[in-house]
């Protein structure tokens, strides 16, 4: 079965929140702008929709529940939103006498065709300066929104890859090679057998879109044209190059 790639920019509302408050509107306003560094999406935010529902003759309030997302999305004509939940938040008075907030909240990725939710991540509990889960919010929104790609080509020191600068790869992002899935048939049905792990390619130069890379990692099978590629998101402000994040959030130097 072929390899799929996603070499487009999605379009992805970020809907604001239910709640008024300065902390909501600030989380909210800190994801879209990591989601707008990323550049793999092209973000609508509050603002943005703010503008879009005048020009409808439409007003914010009453549509950011659930049941007015699939609204929202024929409007802006995206397939996908991103809603913030402020799941805890507390105020511990400090011994300096100021006041330090222990803050949770949950991301979910909505079909905006549905309005169901498609995937969820947890960030928290973080304590103090808000700026401290800016790289937090950057790898959970990869990790909801991971780029897929294919091997282009592959030589004796480089694999050139199908996507580029354009959606957000950079110099060291980390993609896992996978083999193609294959059909088979097991008495009188036919099912789909996922490819094999083939090993993991660092990236080194990248144009709009294409990049190249090369092996840091592989076992059994060769590297070849037409395998798929798999983001395997990193945290970019580690001290470790290269390190993976697991579905755990520990990372698994190489």
């Amino acid at each position: 079965i072929k390899a799929t790639s996603n070499t487009t920019k999605k379009r992805l509302v970020i809907l604001p929140s239910q709640k008024e408050g300065k902390i909501h509107s600030l989380i909210v306003d800190i994801v879209a702008t990591e989601a707008s560094k990323l550049t793999r999406y092209e973000v609508y935010n509050r603002q943005d929709l703010e503008d879009i529902l005048r020009e409808q003759s439409l007003q914010m309030s009453g549509l950011i529940g659930n049941e007015d997302a699939i609204k929202i999305g024929q409007i802006v004509g995206a397939n996908e939103a991103i809603k913030i939940t402020i799941d805890e938040s507390t105020s511990i008075p400090t011994e300096q006498g100021n006041i330090t907030i222990v803050l949770s909240f949950s991301i979910r990725q909505i079909d905006l065709t549905t309005s169901q939710t498609i995937n969820s991540v947890n960030i928290g509990p973080l304590m103090g300066d808000f700026s401290q889960m800016r790289p937090q919010i950057s790898l959970k929104l990869r990790q909801l929104f991971r780029i897929s790609a294919e091997v282009l080509d592959v030589d004796s020191k480089e694999v050139l890859v199908s996507v580029g600068e354009g959606l957000g790869v950079v110099k060291g992002s980390i993609f896992e090679v996978v083999s193609p899935d294959e059909i088979r048939i097991f008495g009188d049905k036919e099912v789909v057998i996922p490819g094999r792990s083939i090993g993991f390619i660092k990236i080194g130069r990248t144009s709009k879109e294409t990049s190249r890379s090369k092996i840091i990692r592989r076992w059994g099978k060769e590297v070849k044209a037409g395998y798929s590629l798999v983001e395997k998101p990193t945290m970019g402000n580690s001290i470790h190059y290269g390190i993976i994040a697991s579905k755990n959030d520990y990372s698994v130097p190489f």
